[in-house]
């Protein structure tokens, strides 16, 4: 089967020809940030596509086009529903989670864990200065890590506008460095590949929506370090 999907707010699909088994289902999972997904198909004699729940809770829809040239468009608006697309063309109905987890456990089980996202807040001027609610959010992040079998881990680095902007640079890195340094520890100790951290600084430039200030204002909010794992 060839195709491409595009997918937004984490919306998930699981696809898969239905003449074969489970196990050569085929699962697209992708995210970009908006509430709606696209999926093609092209080439398949028959395919079945199934809307899953988001990971976050969030609606999800998925517009499936086929077709010749992809001309048809269905789209799949409730979770567990799905579309059975031949040369005959396009029927929707509804599935379960109990049909679906039956049909389809083991793609299931082989689904990489969604992203995770958490924020470490620093004292003042602070590279390593952290109160106890954010040092169990990182030992949280921490952890996280070690139930993943191939983790990915982006550590950014922010400040509020107290100091010039150079200097905010430079903290806002060095405070990233630090924390991805506990990271790439962590990921040693477990066997993995510690290469796959990476850093960044944002500096004073990038304030938390609804944190923003006036120069020279300090902000607990914006003395941040925002960690994605995935």
């Amino acid at each position: 089967m060839a195709g491409n999907a595009r997918m937004s707010d984490r919306a998930n699909a699981l696809s898969g020809d239905r003449a074969g088994a489970a196990a050569t289902s085929l699962l697209r999972r992708a995210s970009i940030a908006g509430a709606f997904a696209t999926l093609l198909l092209a080439g398949c004699a028959s395919e079945r596509v199934v809307l899953l729940p988001s990971p976050d809770g969030h609606a999800s829809r998925l517009q499936v086009l086929h077709g010749e040239s992809q001309q048809e468009r269905t789209e799949l608006k409730v979770p567990y529903e799905a579309v059975e697309v031949s040369s005959g063309g396009a029927r929707v109905r509804a599935m379960d989670e109990a049909e679906v987890r039956r049909n389809y456990g083991p793609v299931l089980d082989a689904m990489p864990a969604a992203a995770a996202s958490y924020v470490v807040y620093f004292e003042t001027g602070s590279i390593d200065g952290i109160d106890p609610e954010s040092q169990r959010e990182l030992d949280r992040a921490l952890k996280d890590v070690s139930t993943r079998v191939q983790p990915e881990v982006t550590v950014i680095g922010h400040t509020d506008r107290v100091g010039d902007a150079e200097y905010n640079d430079r903290l806002s890195r060095d405070r990233a460095a630090v924390v991805a340094a506990q990271f790439r520890t962590r990921m040693k100790s477990l066997g993995l590949d510690d290469s796959n951290v990476d850093v960044a600084g944002r500096g004073e430039r990038e304030p938390r929506p609804g944190a923003e200030t006036a120069d020279e204002v300090a902000s607990a909010k914006n003395r941040r370090v925002e960690i994605s794992v995935r």
